[in-house]
């Protein structure tokens, strides 16, 4: 296969039928970008929204996807890094509010009593 190595550079891809997420995805924007950027044509053969789908497309022979780092690969999927891909980044996210919910509520129906005598 021509993507038959160790890494592979997006202008690898050039000329592929691709299995990507859907247009409104934010991999997808992202993936558009990088094949633009790099001068890639290429072909979108399937749209599906999840890692695990887009790899269970790419084994069934549908076409190439680039997925995340952290997807289980499917038996008889081979998986390479992109090398002008960034690397995936992870967050932590939490409510800046330190009230807890229920404490909120509560004053909440608390002035609501107050309001309606």
């Amino acid at each position: 296969h021509r993507l038959a190595r160790r890494r592979v550079a997006l202008r690898d891809l050039d000329g592929l039928d691709l299995v990507v997420p859907p247009a409104d995805r934010p991999h997808r924007r992202a993936l558009d970008r990088a094949l633009h950027d790099a001068g890639v044509t290429w072909q979108p053969v399937a749209e599906a929204d999840g890692w695990d789908l887009l790899a269970h497309l790419a084994s069934l022979g549908l076409g190439a996807a680039v997925v995340n780092g952290c997807v289980a690969i499917p038996e008889g999927l081979v998986a390479v890094p992109v090398a002008e891909l960034p690397k995936v980044r992870y967050w932590a996210a939490w409510r800046a509010q330190r009230e807890q919910p229920a404490d909120v509520f509560l004053a909440a129906c608390s002035s609501d009593q107050k309001r309606r005598s």
